[in-house]
């Protein structure tokens, strides 16, 4: 700052030399530089090259300047798509809290919080395969018993997997066609192999 306040002190044989040995200032030296030779009315060849190089950097610089805020816009307006609360609970009552938890678990890889993956998913596979070990001796209130342990199990996801990682973060809603297709792909041979199981116990 200092030798920028000093160089209309300077000859005109220093201004030349410092133009000369441009590669030793920054931008800000050498635009001052530059402000002052024109003052002068100074001109020669490495002075218009310096003005070139100068101007090239300054376009360059105002055009990295607006790519990183255009990014930075597009990044803080960008909304995740993920499966709603809403979408959790629909699937736990017609299929189980493990397929529910798999939608959570994209959800949390959408929102970059993938090392509580691996937790929802192991605790998510013990809580349903408890509750259908429950089940299987309740009788005709098996099936109310089984939606109701399910949509309290929806309950703790959100408690423990949602709220701290996800919170009222704004997303956009993602589609259930497909999990739904495919959660009655999945349900379908289950069924058979029940009703089949029940076929022979009989």
């Amino acid at each position: 700052m200092a030798l920028s306040n000093n160089i209309q002190h300077k000859s005109n044989f220093e201004l030349l030399d410092m133009v000369n040995k441009k590669y030793k200032y920054n931008e800000e030296i050498l635009i001052t530089l530059l402000q002052e030779l024109d003052k002068r009315h100074l001109s020669n060849d490495r002075i218009d090259e310096l003005k070139k190089e100068i101007s090239f950097t300054s376009i360059k610089t105002e055009i990295v300047k607006e790519e990183t805020v255009s990014q930075e816009k597009e990044e803080n307006t960008a909304v995740p798509q993920l499966y709603s609360i809403k979408a959790l609970f629909m699937v736990a009552v017609f299929f189980s809290v493990f397929f529910s938890a798999i939608l959570l678990a994209i959800n949390l890889y959408k929102v970059n919080k993938k090392k509580n993956i691996v937790h929802l998913i192991s605790l998510s596979f013990l809580f349903s395969l408890t509750v259908s070990m429950l089940i299987q001796s309740m009788g005709v209130f098996a099936s109310i018993i089984g939606i109701l342990l399910n949509v309290g199990g929806v309950f703790l996801l959100i408690k423990y997997f949602w709220l701290p990682n996800i919170g009222s973060m704004k997303y956009e809603k993602k589609s259930m066609l497909i999990p739904i297709i495919i959660g009655i792909i999945i349900s379908i041979p289950l069924l058979i192999l029940m009703y089949q199981q029940g076929i022979t116990a009989m």
